[in-house]
């Protein structure tokens, strides 16, 4: 537990660890340079901040993603095959090495280490996490992505426990109504296969619409719409944009 200062407002913060490991998406960008069967696990973390008074929480931002990797873990030394059924025994007999062997168990957790320190994961919490990586690996499938999923969750209340939504939200400094609607428009998705939108975590999908800011980062149009009118900078990399307060006023007013 913690205690920081908000302007003038005195918070006591504290925080939990968590993580979820699944399969769900299909794995259709992620491919060895060396053209074997391999595993894509996909490694995210995130930041959400809740704030509470003494009657209720509630979460005023959505969730941040503070860093993103994917290893692609060889199952095979053989060459990749088309056949799904092979690939499916290939990772089969993956398992059985590492339930088998020591040796390579040690070597898979080393690497899954190497991944979780480069993403910034407590250390505290790696065994836990390999684990959960171990117990979905007994049933994956090579042609799903293997998410590993991280958050840090910070609940954040007032030292007097006096806090409304209204009086943090006014803090909080949307962008200009001309940047909002000056934002460029993505034309082509071809770049965003496996990508996922910060805001809301959804997939981006050939018929969504989407918006890139000028620091590069793109979200849904109607996603990152609404998260500048509150605030002004990337969900990402906190890049600042033009607020209100910042342009000049109409020297001819109407």
């Amino acid at each position: 537990m913690s205690s920081i200062t908000d302007e003038n407002l005195e918070f006591v913060e504290t925080d939990i660890f968590d993580t979820i490991v699944y399969q769900e998406k299909p794995n259709s960008c992620y491919r060895s340079g060396a053209g074997v069967d391999i595993l894509a696990i996909r490694f995210s973390l995130f930041k959400v901040i809740k704030y509470c008074n003494r009657f209720e929480e509630f979460e005023l931002e959505p969730g941040v993603l503070l860093a993103h990797y994917v290893l692609k873990l060889r199952i095979s030394r053989e060459r990749r095959s088309c056949d799904s059924n092979k690939r499916m025994d290939r990772l089969a007999r993956y398992r059985g090495i590492i339930a088998r062997s020591p040796r390579e168990k040690r070597k898979f957790k080393r690497k899954m280490v190497m991944y979780l320190s480069r993403i910034g994961a407590p250390e505290e919490e790696h065994e836990s996490i390999i684990e959960k990586i171990l117990e979905e690996l007994k049933d994956a499938v090579p042609d799903l992505i293997l998410d590993v999923q991280m958050a840090k969750f910070i609940t954040r209340y007032t030292a007097e426990h006096f806090f409304d939504d209204t009086h943090y939200r006014a803090k909080l400094i949307p962008a200009t109504e001309s940047f909002i609607q000056g934002l460029e428009k993505v034309t082509s998705l071809e770049s965003f296969g496996g990508q996922t939108c910060a805001i809301c975590m959804e997939a981006f999908a050939a018929h969504h619409h989407l918006n890139r800011l000028p620091c590069l980062h793109s979200y849904h149009q109607h996603c990152i719409v609404q998260w500048l009118h509150i605030n002004h900078v990337c969900p990402i990399c906190r890049h600042p944009y033009a607020t209100a307060s910042a342009e000049p006023s109409d020297p001819n007013p109407d």
